[in-house]
């Protein structure tokens, strides 16, 4: 199947049953067409199997996998995937808009669960505590989204934030344990890009502030954040441009340029690969709403 003839789904419409960007429910049975949406997603397998297929926002096959109870995958946005299920399969689906991350920037720049790269696995396999634990939470969401008692459209946000902290911790828990120093070490790097982001960053520099060699550094930087000090730097500038197109009248051009890219063009590719619209799109978004 091409990228173009794919299906598309927006949010708007589910979101409107919850009257909050953010949607919890059981689905069982039914095969997945492979498709795409405008919101991040999570499922958990509680029941049954399936074979899952995840596609990168180019098109190609990212991965395919069987799963099963106790497999938590994440949709990155933009990426599409599909799924061929067993009669009995079940599974509990998070769905939320974008927006509902705005009042936690950096959640989306350092938590492994919003990573872009291929680098970073998109789904965990949980033990039988974990499952048991993490679907009476989701539960407690749900509820939340049902009943709509005095506060919901706060209480609801706040559990889901509960529920990202613990897969990234559950998701640390698992990679050996890390020197504090070479933790320090890449903070100061992130720091640094951080700082620099509408200026040229070589890995050259990155790698002298901390006073390693270029291959050492490359290894610890991965070791600690689970991607590569380019990729992460890349991440960096997108999120960046994106808080710029959102709370900013800049041209896009000028937010192009702040945010460290020199290419139009391929601020506009990396742009969309990233967060499924392109940023004249995101802007204009804005502007109407």
């Amino acid at each position: 199947m091409s990228i173009q003839n794919f299906l598309h789904l927006r949010g708007v419409e589910m979101f409107s049953r919850t009257g909050v960007p953010l949607h919890v429910f059981r689905l069982s049975g039914c095969e997945s067409l492979r498709h795409s949406h405008d919101f991040h997603e999570l499922f958990l397998v509680t029941k049954g199997t399936s074979h899952h297929q995840l596609y990168s926002p180019g098109g190609e096959l990212h991965e395919a996998l069987e799963l099963g109870p106790g497999h938590l995958m994440s949709v990155p946005l933009g990426w599409s995937h599909a799924y061929q299920p067993s009669e009995d399969f079940e599974i509990f689906n998070v769905a939320f808009a974008p927006q509902m991350l705005e009042n936690w920037p950096r959640i989306t720049e350092r938590f492994r669960l919003f990573s872009h790269s291929p680098e970073v696995p998109t789904a965990w396999s949980l033990r039988r505590a974990g499952l048991e634990q993490l679907e009476t939470q989701l539960q407690n969401v749900a509820r939340e989204l049902v009943e709509r008692s005095v506060g919901y459209e706060y209480a609801a946000p706040a559990k889901l934030l509960d529920i990202l902290v613990w897969i990234e911790r559950l998701d640390l828990e698992t990679k050996q344990k890390i020197k504090p120093e070479l933790v320090a070490m890449v903070s100061q790097t992130i720091v640094f890009m951080e700082q620099h982001l509408a200026t040229s960053i070589r890995l050259e520099d990155m790698a002298n502030i901390v006073h390693l060699n270029e291959t050492y550094f490359c290894e610890v930087f991965k070791q600690v954040t689970g991607i590569s000090p380019g990729r992460y730097l890349m991440r960096l500038r997108l999120e960046h441009a994106r808080y710029l197109l959102l709370s900013t009248v800049q041209p896009v051009t000028t937010v192009a340029r702040e945010s460290g890219f020199t290419d139009p063009s391929h601020f506009a590719r990396a742009f969309k690969g990233a967060f499924g619209t392109s940023p004249t799109r995101l802007r204009h978004t804005r502007e109407q709403s």
